[in-house]
């Protein structure tokens, strides 16, 4: 069995990693082939790392998936409100962390604000100098939000069958969360998936 990792580096570019190729003694059931592989998992922690699980249309996998879930279920906490708080407070430290670093790297914070329009040339009066002045003094007025905050108080994009949803380009064109963005650059991971025998 070959398990492959796949993942998006620092470019948004998709890599691929063979993670190991494992020899799977016979008989090639669910409870073998769960065995070998959550060991992997957890050879190299993955096992909190995986988002979903790749397989060929082979019966065996349709219960190797149950088998899996509850093997790696045994792991998890039994209070699920105190993980999700827990889950929570690390991406808020996480945000934080990157927005130190994005603002030391010459970024700017939540929002952008520029005291002169980009698109008017130089000498030449902005006409929408005094809406900026503005949009800026009312800002200093509101309660701070980090873009976290911001981003999990948005509304839910409606599924839509006839569009296919591309995460990766979402997330690398997003000029609103620009902290969030380099998050989800080092964060988001496409499945890990193993072939058939």
């Amino acid at each position: 069995m070959a398990i492959t990792s796949h993942f998006i580096d620092e470019s948004w570019k998709l890599q691929s990693r063979l993670v190991r190729f494992i020899y799977v003694p016979c008989p090639h059931t669910s409870a073998v082939i769960c065995d070998a592989l959550v060991d992997c998992l957890l050879d190299w922690n993955l096992d909190h790392k995986l988002s979903t699980l790749t397989l060929d249309n082979c019966s065996t996998n349709d219960a190797l998936i149950n088998d899996i879930l509850r093997k790696l279920d045994k792991k998890v906490s039994e209070d699920a409100k105190k993980e999700i708080e827990r889950i929570k407070e690390i991406c808020a430290d996480l945000v934080n962390e990157y927005s130190v670093k994005f603002k030391a790297s010459g970024g700017v914070g939540g929002s952008f604000q520029s005291s002169e329009s980009s698109f008017t040339n130089p000498g030449e009066v902005d006409s929408m100098s005094n809406y900026d002045k503005f949009v800026a003094s009312e800002s200093e007025h509101d309660t701070f939000k980090t873009e976290l905050d911001s981003y999990l108080e948005e509304h839910m994009l409606p599924r839509n069958v006839n569009f296919e949803f591309d995460i990766l380009s979402w997330w690398k064109n997003s000029l609103k969360y620009p902290i969030l963005q380099l998050v989800a650059r080092d964060v988001l991971a496409i499945p890990i998936s193993i072939p058939g025998f």
